[in-house]
């Protein structure tokens, strides 16, 4: 599918899919269309991206095996 928009081989305002999920895709264009998607991709994951605020998983790696094992262990010591 981007393929085919970069190319131009397709009107991604007509694509019968975009247009149900973006009611208004008409007035947006494809920066609006995509920073709408990427927020609602995102939304409520810690990589959320918004106008002034980066979630906070593009900042530390928290997600990251080790890492969890050591806020675990952490989080359990602290419980007693």
């Amino acid at each position: 599918m981007v393929k085919s928009i970069e190319n131009g081989d397709v009107n991604y305002k007509e694509m019968k899919e975009i247009v149900e999920y973006d009611k208004h895709i008409t007035e947006h264009n494809i920066e609006q269309f995509s920073a709408k998607l990427l927020f609602d991709l995102t939304r409520n994951t810690g990589f959320e991206v918004s106008k002034g605020n980066i979630g906070e998983c593009w900042i530390k790696p928290c997600c990251e095996r080790d890492n969890r094992k050591k806020m675990m262990f952490a989080d359990w010591m602290t419980e007693g």
